[in-house]
């Protein structure tokens, strides 16, 4: 009689991985998924790489903010100062708010407090030491923000998130990017953005380009 075994099945291999690098030969992938990056020289080189339509996107973006008189500020905690945000109780409705819109789902509290302290993404973000948090804010308010981790010269983004409720109209996914890249453009962290998983379009359309994450059984 055959013994009944065990499988093990390990999610969101990157391809560009040194782990993938020593298994890519194996046989066992059973799915992919498709992510984007943004390879980084300068901030002037990403601007010309974008297509026509998404550079008037940004310069209309930009424009409504200076036309309306909207204060715009770039928000940057590290490991340092990570504990000093005061934003993080906006950043976690926000992220809430378009969770449950994406998966038709609603928490009630309990499983609201649950999911904060439990999600492992949180858990990496307060532990890693090279982390980085970006708060676009408008007049005060919290209009988008990433939460990254970065190493070997990559800023790897497991979670973006908009207010699409109160800023629907200012494009402020495609500002903070932007903003993002101005800032490293004077600080030369990283030359890659990976956007991590998902091919949602807004990615390709800020110039990204395609990789893969992989899922296998063993």
């Amino acid at each position: 009689m055959k013994e009944q075994g065990y499988s093990i099945i390990l999610s969101r291999i990157n391809c560009e991985s040194y782990f993938y690098k020593h298994i890519k030969q194996n046989d066992s992938f059973n799915s992919e998924e498709k992510c984007g990056k943004i390879n980084f020289t300068t901030y002037d080189d990403w601007y010309n790489s974008l297509s026509k339509h998404m550079k008037q996107n940004l310069r209309t973006a930009y424009n409504k903010i200076s036309r309306e008189e909207i204060v715009q500020e770039l928000k940057i905690y590290d490991k340092n100062n990570w504990s000093k945000n005061t934003y993080k109780r906006q950043i976690d409705e926000i992220y809430e708010r378009r969770w449950q819109t994406k998966n038709n789902a609603k928490f009630n509290f309990i499983k609201k407090i649950l999911r904060r302290f439990s999600n492992p993404v949180n858990k990496l973000l307060n532990q890693y030491p090279e982390r980085l948090l970006f708060i676009l804010c408008l007049n005060g308010k919290v209009a988008a923000f990433c939460s990254c981790i970065y190493r070997d010269k990559k800023l790897y983004i497991p979670r973006l998130s908009i207010d699409s409720v109160n800023f629907k109209n200012y494009d402020v996914g495609s500002l903070l990017i932007s903003e993002v890249l101005k800032y490293n453009n004077e600080k030369k962290l990283f030359n890659v953005i990976d956007l991590t998983r998902g091919g949602e379009p807004y990615k390709f359309k800020l110039g990204a380009i395609e990789h893969f994450n992989y899922q296998m059984q063993i």
